[in-house]
């Protein structure tokens, strides 16, 4: 390293003039909780080696790699699979003069010689970041002409409890954190603007991993798949929010661009403004997946398949809410532009206009669509084929066996004097209007704990919760709280031939009943789960019974028992099942950041996503298929 190439940070300054301790305490005394340095450019790549030497730490999972400044930040990509922590909040301001304005280098491992630049999977980062609460500020990536552009180019590993806020930046994939990844994230918080082309999103670009407890508040510009939180997500997502705007072409959405088919989301909340062509929603523009718990607040504007929450949707939509103006041309839709899947236990809060097929909740209800326990609020406005609750349901080339069906459905008469259904067209197929469950209610009819004598279609008792001075929300979108209040023993030691158990005390704190599953994860992985139902204010003694210790090889591991809300941890020792018996060792070759041990920050990281997916499991049993469908 070389003082001539930027200014050394705190303790690399002592090392190199020898201040001593007086001199550190006053160098801190004036540092604060921010690194001191401030690098004029950025460090070359044969310099990472020694730089990371120098830091504190090993990289190992006892012991990472603490990361007190941003050249040590950039330095990472020397490393990509050791594990990293924060030290203090680092000051990225400069990197925007870094590289002739291209800014900071997205971490990614150095290219071997028998790589070229299509293998970037290869050298992903596959280790650990935790930022331990810190924050990155002022971090600049433009790199619009390369492929790729984030504080990381590709994640394979985990990173937890890190803001990075007051970014800048552009790519032709960009995400603030991430240009993809395929890894797990927990605690995750960025600010800022993300330009692109395609698959551009404010945390991420494209996710084939999980994510966890994330939040951003951004900008976000791009041309195709462009979305609030990822442009095109492929994993699991839960218990995040999303602030801001969100401008593109095709397939763009106020949390995501696309959605597929394999993907999980529950419980998240866009808060934005959206703007594009085709495939455009409050929430996602293309949808395939199953999305539950979830709402979309702000306007939507566009032209083709445009929605409250969702464009097109492919998927299942159950227990969501669009608030917000709609405006498009074709296929428009309070909450959703098109749907060939099923609708349930949805609400709209907002006008939608059109021309063509606009209704107060689907646009276009084509082959596929179940549409049932829905109510809107709002006016509706089009041309042709404009319905309170539908604008047209079918299709004049439905084939035989193709289907559409619509029950269970309430309109505000004030709002809008449409029918139910602006237009149907069976084809050779069949259409389904349930008339006698579809009905237009003034405006304070849907308000008030008494709202189920007058919305009797809708099933309050699993799906809708009546609320004082306001019109009904899904029960997914208003969730219990389990909060562990006598954790199990933190240490538990057992034989392979031998079962356990594990117990704790959970108390319901939140303000509504509900059912949860309580988990026990170890070393990342599932390894037992049972279901509780509390109302509010309720308590239960939940066991976890005749557990067998055989399905884990001898050895020492983590665990972790969790509800959604609360978490405990601890380790358990697994002895030979007679003594002088042969030792079965634990499997560690090919395990990923997200199945390590439990002292480092993946453990956590795997755990909390676990959780996700039991949760959003739950969340889809909640909403089983109606007897009349």
């Amino acid at each position: 390293m070389s003082g001539e190439r930027y200014e050394l940070g705190r303790r690399q300054f002592v090392q190199a003039t020898g201040a001593g301790v007086a001199g550190a305490a006053l160098l801190s005394a004036g540092a604060g909780t921010t690194a001191g340095q401030q690098a004029r450019e950025a460090p070359d790549e044969d310099e990472y080696e020694d730089i990371i030497a120098e830091m504190d730490g090993d990289g190992s999972k006892e012991n990472p790699y603490v990361v007190t400044d941003v050249v040590e930040l950039q330095a990472m990509s020397g490393e990509t699979s050791a594990r990293y922590e924060l030290g203090n909040d680092i000051d990225a301001t400069a990197t925007a003069d870094w590289n002739d304005g291209a800014g900071f280098d997205p971490i990614l491992a150095p290219q071997q010689t028998d790589q070229d630049d299509t293998q970037q999977s290869t050298r992903a980062f596959t280790g650990e970041l935790a930022g331990n609460g810190h924050e990155i500020t002022g971090l600049t990536v433009e790199r619009p002409d390369e492929p790729g552009a984030g504080l990381l180019l590709a994640n394979q590993g985990a990173v937890v409890d890190l803001t990075i806020s007051d970014a800048t930046v552009s790519g032709d994939v960009a995400g603030i954190l991430a240009a993809s990844s395929s890894g797990g994230l927990r605690g995750v918080t960025v600010s800022g603007s993300v330009s692109g082309g395609t698959n551009v999103g404010g945390i991420l670009g494209t996710n084939r991993g999980a994510i966890a407890e994330c939040d951003a508040t951004v900008e976000v510009r791009g041309q195709e798949r462009v979305g609030g939180l990822v442009g095109k997500n492929n994993g699991n997502v839960g218990g995040s929010t999303v602030d801001g705007s969100v401008e593109g072409t095709v397939d763009v959405g106020g949390a995501f661009g696309t959605v597929s088919g394999t993907s999980n989301l529950g419980r998240i909340d866009a808060t934005t403004a959206v703007t594009g062509t085709e495939r455009v929603g409050g929430f996602v523009g293309d949808h395939s997946g199953r999305i539950s718990g979830s709402t979309a607040t702000g306007d939507v504007s566009g032209e083709q398949m445009v929605g409250g929450f969702v464009g097109e949707s492919w998927g299942q939509l159950l227990g969501v809410t669009a608030q917000g103006a709609v405006d498009g041309t074709e296929n428009v839709g309070g909450l959703a532009g098109t749907c060939y899947d099923r609708i349930r236990a949805c609400s709209v809060h907002g006008d939608v206009t059109g021309t063509t097929n606009v209704g107060g909740v689907v646009g276009w209800g084509s082959a596929g669509s179940v549409v049932t326990q829905v109510y809107t609020l709002g006016s509706v406005d089009g041309e042709s084929a404009v319905g309170a609750l539908v604008g047209l349901l079918g299709w004049e080339f439905f084939g035989e066996g193709d289907t559409a069906k619509l029950r269970r459905g309430y309109w505000e008469t004030g709002a809008t004097d449409r029918q139910p259904v602006g237009l149907v067209n069976a084809g050779n197929g069949t259409v389904s209007v349930d008339e006698e469950t579809l009905s237009g209610l003034g405006a304070d009819q849907f308000v008030g704990t008494d709202a189920p004598s007058r919305l009797s279609a809708f099933d309050f008792e699993k799906q809708w919760r009546a609320v004082s001075d306001e019109a009904p929300v899904p029960r997914a979108q208003a969730p219990s709280t389990f909060e562990i209040t006598d954790g199990p023993t933190t240490t538990i030691t057992v034989r392979q031939d031998e079962t356990f158990s594990v117990e704790l005390g959970i108390e319901n704190t939140g303000e509504y009943g509900g059912r949860q599953t309580v988990t026990m994860v170890v070393d990342g992985e599932a390894f037992a789960s049972i279901e509780q139902e509390l109302d509010a204010g309720e308590s239960a003694t939940v066991t976890l019974s005749e557990l067998q210790a055989s399905e884990l090889p001898v050895g020492t591991y983590s665990f972790r028992v969790q509800t959604r809300n609360d978490a405990v941890e601890g380790t358990i020792e697994v002895q030979n099942a007679l003594p002088g018996g042969t030792d079965t060792p634990k499997e560690t070759d090919g395990t990923t950041p997200d199945e390590a041990d439990g002292d480092g920050p993946g453990f956590g990281v795997g755990s909390a996503l676990v959780g996700i997916g039991t949760g959003l499991a739950v969340l889809a049993r909640r909403f089983g298929p109606d007897t009349d469908e």
